[in-house]
């Protein structure tokens, strides 16, 4: 582990003229918090404040990591297992305005003051296998994300394949939302998503980028009602989807008419071959690939 000690003797010796000083070090030995607690303490001196570098650190699953504040990588994962050293030296600081994407894991979600991500852009949204949302639960868990994350200026948001989202909850994010354009969907669209119209409106009216693409390789997405959602994305300029029959693409086109952009996995070789010979002649731009574990072939 880092050693405060150590790293104090060699700025003073060595580096006394340091103004500016930021690291983000994460240590591979496993201790328990109160262990962490003691052994990084004396990054709380004076030594540190009066330069004005203020330390922090969060202990996951016996890791921990030590980071000057503000955080300096722009990503960042939140599990419902971390948990975070808070001084009153630091309460107040923006420590981590940097951060612009961020994977939220949804067991995570608490009414916790010690977390506050201002500038998130992107949203990424993780449901583990152990954790299910009761149906009266989902508003709070709403008011405890507004909490944690200024939703205001996030223009993508993820749901991952494990999340078990309802349709009523994701319509009451996005409502939070004002700027959101992007939705990366990893996971198989309900037929609850076609009976909420609120929902099916506010889509149609924000969306410009859809991803709904399997995210493994021996799997795909197979759209089961396409004129419902043609008429939910038809505003879409860029789609990424998994294609398993070439009728399907033809009818995205033709209803989907803001499409500037579109990325196709393709579920077999014959798809795969037909884009190879007609690709071209559409005046939008195709990214077509072959499902990997058919073949690496791909186009440009």
């Amino acid at each position: 582990m880092i050693d405060a000690d150590q790293l104090q003797h060699l700025i003073k010796s060595s580096l006394p003229l340091l103004r500016v000083f930021n690291f983000n070090f994460d240590c591979k030995h496993f201790v328990s918090y109160d262990t962490m607690l003691i052994k990084l303490s004396p990054f709380q001196t004076d030594f540190w404040h009066q330069h004005n570098w203020y330390i922090n650190y969060v202990i996951d699953g016996g890791i921990p990591s030590v980071y000057t504040i503000p955080y300096i990588p722009t990503y960042y994962t939140l599990t419902s297992t971390m948990k975070k050293y808070n001084s009153s030296t630091t309460h107040g600081l923006n420590e981590f305005d940097n951060v612009k994407y961020l994977s939220l894991f949804a067991s995570a979600i608490r009414d916790d003051s010690s977390w506050y991500f201002r500038n998130i852009q992107s949203l990424s949204l993780v449901i583990t296998h152990d954790y299910r949302d009761e149906d009266d639960e989902y508003e709070f868990k709403i008011e405890y994300l507004k909490k944690m994350v200024n939703l205001s200026n996030i223009t993508k948001l993820e749901i991952t394949g494990k999340c078990a989202i309802k349709s009523e909850l994701l319509f009451e994010i996005l409502k939070q939302m004002p700027n959101i354009s992007s939705l990366i969907l990893k996971k198989q669209i309900t037929s609850s998503f076609y009976t909420n119209h609120e929902l099916c409106e506010l889509l149609s009216k924000k969306i410009k980028m859809l991803d709904y693409s399997f995210p493994t390789f021996y799997n795909y997405f197979e759209i089961d009602d396409l004129d419902w959602f043609c008429k939910t994305f038809s505003n879409v300029e860029e789609l990424h989807c998994d294609i398993d029959n070439v009728d399907d693409f033809l009818l995205i086109l033709t209803k989907c008419s803001k499409l500037s952009i579109i990325k196709i996995k393709c579920v077999d070789e014959s798809i795969f071959n037909w884009f190879e010979d007609n690709a071209r002649t559409f005046d939008i731009y195709i990214n077509y690939k072959l499902k990997p574990h058919l073949s690496a072939c791909d186009s440009d």
